[in-house]
């Protein structure tokens, strides 16, 4: 790759990098009693520029390196926190406590490559013709009550997806 790109992309993502310093620093500066809305605002600017910013490193990544995405996603399913556990009756999944938003395209980067890779790489999977999914969200109880989400069934579904062409014989639900 040309050096002046790689250069002009670097820049980009300090510059993003910044960005993110900005907001931690605005929070910060919010404390000890910050407005809850106005702490929540900056936090979710924050976390949406930091979004932003793994999605452009992932892609710089693949364009310099020799290195199949293939190779990398298991280690972004080991970073997230992503586990898969088996048997023959069950299947346990563990996420990361935010699901990507369905009106952003980088989502199904940031979190479904990472599980369709931890699900590869978690060995022999049960196949089930018929099965009941549960999904437990688990909040930290010092967390305000507007940090709870109300998950799209769309949210969820994509990750369900996921895990069905894994899992599920068919999942027409007829």
């Amino acid at each position: 790759m040309n050096p002046d790109v790689l250069l002009n992309r670097i820049r980009l993502e300090q510059r993003g990098l910044i960005d993110i310093h900005k907001k931690l620093y605005e929070m910060e500066h919010l404390l000890p009693a910050p407005d809850p809305m106005q702490f929540a605002k900056t936090a979710e600017s924050a976390a949406l520029l930091s979004e932003k910013s793994t999605a452009r490193l992932r892609n710089m990544f693949f364009s310099v390196s020799n290195e199949p995405p293939i190779y990398y996603y298991p280690k972004a399913a080991e970073v997230q926190g992503i586990r898969v556990w088996a048997s023959d009756n069950y299947l346990r999944v563990l996420l990361p406590a935010l699901l990507p938003d369905k009106k952003k395209r980088d989502g199904c980067k940031f979190l479904l490559l990472p599980l369709q890779a931890a699900l590869v790489q978690s060995g022999p999977l049960p196949h089930f013709s018929d099965c009941v999914i549960c999904v437990e969200h688990i909040y930290d109880h010092n967390l305000p009550i507007k940090a709870v989400r109300d998950y799209d069934n769309l949210e969820l579904k994509a990750v369900i997806d996921v895990i069905a062409t894994f899992c599920l014989t068919d999942d027409t639900g007829a």
